[in-house]
This record gives structure tokens, C-alpha cells and sequence, in this order.
């Protein structure tokens, strides 16, 4: 084993490649020089201190120690009193640590998507209600169904209401007849929360199963050929549209 050291003034390191150590090689194919340097060296922070007036801490970043250098981050004054330090999320009724601008993880991150670190978002059960995904309305949880997958239970994304609106596409998809694209509470409100069928207003506030909750009634069934267009559907109660059934009304 060689023991041919590097060429060049005060380095000992071991032979490379042309009288040099891999280092200076390497900055002589590169940069044609072995004693170039590419990047400035910084210089070795020492025991300098912290710029903040009263803090002896070495100094992390900026002229700053890591504590005074976090403040700075997160709150942009470096010298924030620590009886004024934030220590929880803003949040009413949020126990979980601060994370920055007063808010914790979770909420700091729904400001920046939506604009709000309260908002409502999906999944979201409030005062035993939900957002439906599809109306966008704040529909109590028995509106919704209840579905399990590999053992965990979910409330669906969507209110029974705008669910049964796949069903009666696909039975208009099986009776090979047209089918538009709406939401049975655009149905409801375009006739003004009316039965078609008893002229009586249908109250917004009850839900299904209840009798008198609103539903979407087709004028001409699908099993009579009728489609599923917004000409062919109408706001009625779920008893009404029961008694109706799959007839034509006279």
C-alpha cells in the first residue's frame, strides 16, 4: 500500500491522482485549479451571541439564537415577550399545541385551503349535523346512511335525498329513456317547497321517513316511459307520491 500523500502545500491526505489527494483533483478537473474554491467557507460561528438585547445564547441563524430565531419565524419579532408567547390554539375549544399565527396544525392548515380555520368541511358532524356533499346543506346525521367497510362505520357523503336522485338514473339508464343532471333540492326550490300533487307546501324542516318530508315525483313513471328530465319531475310529499304510485294522474 502506497504512502504518497497529496501534492500540494499542508494537505496530508492520501495520494489520489496526479499527485493529488481526491479533493484537489477534483477542483483541478472541474475548475483547472487544485487550490480554487467554488463556494466561500463560512465562517465558524464561535461563541458569538444572540443579537436580541439580554439573550447570552449562541447565536443559530441570522445573528440569532434558535429560540429568538423561531419567534422570528413564526411571529416576525424575534424579542416576543414569553408571557405573551402563545402556548395553545386560538380556537374556541381546541386543546391541541400552537403552531403558528395562533392556530394549531389542523386549523392553521383549513385557513390557508379555505379561508376560515372554522369552516366547515366534509365529514365535519356539528351539533349532530352534516354537510352534504352534493347540496352543500347542513342536514342532520339521520339524514344520511350508514355504511361499514372492513369494519369501520361512515355516514355517507351524501343526504338520502340527493342519493335517491342515482337511483332514479340508473333506472332511467335500465328503461333506456334520457335522463338530465340535477339536485332534488333544486327541484324543491324551484316549485317553492309545494306538493304538485295536493297543492299543500311541503315543510323544509321535516326529513325522511317522515310522511310529509319532500320528495321527487315523476309526472309520467319510468316504468311508463316517462323520463328523467327536469320537464318530467316534481316536488311532492313522500305520502302523496306513495298514493300516487306508477299511474298516470288524471
Amino acid at each position: 500500500m502506497s504512502n504518497r500523500t497529496c501534492s500540494v502545500m499542508e494537505c496530508e491526505r492520501s495520494y489520489y491522482s496526479l499527485d493529488y489527494c481526491k479533493l484537489h483533483y477534483t477542483r483541478w478537473k472541474r475548475h483547472g485549479d487544485p487550490l480554487v474554491r467554488k463556494y466561500k467557507v463560512p465562517e465558524p460561528s464561535g461563541n458569538a451571541p444572540c443579537v436580541v438585547v439580554g439573550c447570552d445564547n449562541p447565536y443559530f441563524a441570522r445573528k440569532m439564537c434558535p429560540m429568538h430565531y423561531k419567534r422570528w419565524r413564526l411571529h416576525g419579532d424575534p424579542a416576543l415577550g414569553e408571557a405573551s408567547f402563545p402556548t395553545g390554539c386560538i380556537v374556541n375549544d381546541c386543546v391541541k399545541p400552537h403552531y403558528a399565527h395562533g392556530l394549531c396544525s389542523a386549523h392553521h392548515t383549513r385557513n390557508k385551503r379555505h379561508g376560515s380555520p372554522v369552516a366547515r368541511l366534509r365529514g365535519d358532524v356539528v351539533d349532530g349535523c352534516k354537510l352534504c356533499s352534493s347540496c352543500k346543506r347542513d342536514l342532520p346525521i339521520g339524514m344520511y346512511r350508514v355504511y361499514s367497510y372492513r369494519g369501520y362505520s361512515e355516514l355517507n357523503a351524501q343526504c338520502n335525498t340527493c342519493v335517491k336522485k342515482y337511483v332514479h338514473a340508473r333506472r332511467a339508464r335500465l328503461a333506456a329513456v334520457e335522463s338530465d343532471h340535477y339536485k332534488p333540492h333544486e327541484i324543491f326550490e324551484r316549485d317553492q317547497w309545494t306538493c304538485r300533487l295536493c297543492n299543500e307546501a311541503i315543510d323544509e324542516a321535516l326529513r325522511w321517513p317522515h310522511r310529509y318530508s319532500a320528495s321527487v315525483d315523476h309526472v309520467i313513471p319510468l316504468s311508463l316511459g316517462g323520463s328523467d328530465t327536469l320537464q318530467n319531475v316534481q316536488s311532492a310529499h313522500l305520502t302523496c307520491n306513495i298514493s300516487k304510485g306508477a299511474r298516470i294522474p288524471a
